[in-house]
């Protein structure tokens, strides 16, 4: 696929335009099983990461549980709705800039690596690998399937578990802990599914 970059900023241009639509249909969206699977490698007062943060749903509920949530998002648009809804840091920074190392405890990726291009994406996940303490836990999430697509706007990258286990065996340091596929909560999107992943860094 050609000019993916400038797929990627009108991706980001589109959360900006569509801010409080998007918002409207995912924060309520009931997350609770995931957390649960995410919380069990997790102290309460760890440090956690919302790496895409969105709407805030995910910083809010974790802040409100009693862990220490930084967040930031590509759409400044996004990063305005997070403050909104929790009182954090939330950065204004793109996935592909993330240069933390050994900070965090956990690192919360929910369907936001799924707009990382193909190409870029071990680097990436690298990155966000360096951001964990040892023995820190990644949960990520894209969209099922093996395409590579722009829809209404936006660039997708999405993955089959084959895909993504040789994309993690590629990754030093790390642990696949879980891979699992969901149906999406969202009543009007159920017809989605979703490739979840828990990883631990095992590893400096």
């Amino acid at each position: 696929m050609e000019n993916i970059e400038l797929y990627i900023e009108s991706t980001i241009e589109y959360y900006n335009q569509n801010a409080v639509a998007f918002v409207s249909t995912t924060v309520g969206a009931d997350m609770e099983s995931i957390y649960e699977e995410f919380e069990k490698y997790i102290n309460i007062g760890g440090c956690i990461l919302d790496l895409g943060c969105g709407s805030g749903r995910d910083s809010k509920y974790f802040y409100e549980k009693g862990y220490h949530v930084i967040a930031f998002d590509a759409a400044i648009a996004m990063c305005e709705e997070t403050r909104k809804r929790v009182p954090i840091e939330v950065f204004h920074q793109r996935v592909e800039d993330i240069a933390y190392a050994g900070k965090f405890d956990a690192v919360w990726a929910c369907a936001s690596l799924l707009h990382v291009a193909r190409d870029n994406m071990h680097v990436v996940l690298r990155k966000v690998v360096n951001a964990l303490k040892t023995e820190g836990i990644l949960y990520g999430s894209w969209k099922y399937g093996d395409n590579e697509r722009v829809d209404k706007g936006r660039y997708f990258t999405d993955y089959t578990e084959k895909a993504m286990i040789m994309l993690i065996e590629s990754l030093r340091n790390v642990e696949l802990i879980k891979i699992w596929v969901t149906e999406d909560v969202r009543i009007e999107k159920s017809d989605n599914r979703w490739l979840n992943i828990l990883i631990r860094k095992i590893g400096v």
